[in-house]
């Protein structure tokens, strides 16, 4: 995960450019469910009408796993508008049928709230992103681990006391997802020695089963290979034209648009620090694409 950087004014603006009225619809709907006391689900929903908003400001991919996902029309079909905040309940995590999930996470995680969720975020621009669908179904679902108390009555992300444990990537009011997870290789690990920041790391870890996902891991071993060649390419003495081909590829490599950027980071970073254990990963990574070519 890496952080998607905007204002407040800036998101709404990108909304507004999509969808003129929605934010008048939006506050029309979250004043029905406070009378309510409760989210309750309209004939139609509208977040879909600002889909678009969100799959470009995190570059077409996953705001979760950072997988790549498709640009084009087709991408409508493909991205899942998340309410990071479940909206209707929010159900026990883990899941009964996946106790293992919490291996390793030693701290409390939260009570579920079967009958009420985060009623008045259904359609709030701080509670969204955009998520592939294994994220979205396969392993978020109505799940939100929280340490302490939740605040299920809250009316913005942005002024809460209550203590999640996953991370809200767009904007700058949660922690910046890469001070709690950095990449060795193409393996997760928290960034944080100690503290709530390496429990909310292991947690991400943990939820979206960052560090077991094959297709993850195939995709990241070939971003490191990919850093490798660009890296030796870029600092040899090489010709001027590959010499800038190499530098540029760098620089797609670990923009904010790139897929797994926040593992491209992690490995050039160490390059610079120690080149000898950047090659062990990049030879880890070569390995792990030949055993599934």
């Amino acid at each position: 995960m890496i952080r998607y950087a905007v204002t407040h004014a800036e998101l709404r603006q990108r909304i507004n450019d999509i969808a003129p009225t929605w934010l008048d619809k939006a506050r029309e709907r979250t004043e029905a469910y406070r009378v309510a006391g409760n989210y309750v689900k309209p004939p139609s929903d509208i977040w879909s009408e600002i889909k678009r908003a969100y799959m470009d400001l995190q570059g077409y991919k996953c705001g979760f796993c950072e997988r790549r996902l498709e640009r084009s029309e087709f991408g409508n079909i493909e991205h899942d508008v998340e309410h990071f905040r479940p909206k209707g309940m929010v159900e026990q995590w883990p899941p009964a049928s996946a106790p293992e999930r919490a291996n390793g996470l030693n701290f409390s995680l939260g009570a579920a709230s079967p009958g009420l969720g985060y009623f008045l975020l259904p359609h709030e621009p701080d509670n969204y992103l955009i998520s592939c669908k294994t994220c979205n179904t396969a392993f978020k679902s109505n799940g939100f681990p929280v340490e302490g108390a939740r605040e299920l009555n809250m009316e913005s992300p942005r002024h809460t006391n209550e203590r999640p444990l996953l991370v809200y990537p767009i904007g700058s009011f949660d922690d910046d997802p890469q001070k709690l997870i950095r990449f060795e290789g193409i393996v997760p690990v928290p960034a944080a020695r100690s503290g709530r920041r390496r429990r909310r790391g292991q947690t991400l870890i943990n939820f979206f089963g960052l560090a077991e996902r094959d297709g993850l891991l195939i995709e990241r071993s070939i971003t490191i290979v990919n850093l490798h060649l660009a890296l030796a390419l870029a600092s040899a003495g090489s010709t001027d034209p590959t010499r800038q081909i190499a530098q540029h590829m760098l620089q797609v490599l670990t923009s904010d648009r790139a897929a797994h950027a926040n593992c491209a980071r992690s490995f050039v970073a160490l390059w610079e620090a120690d080149q000898a254990g950047a090659l062990a990963f990049s030879e880890a990574a070569l390995g792990h694409l030949l055993s599934v070519a």
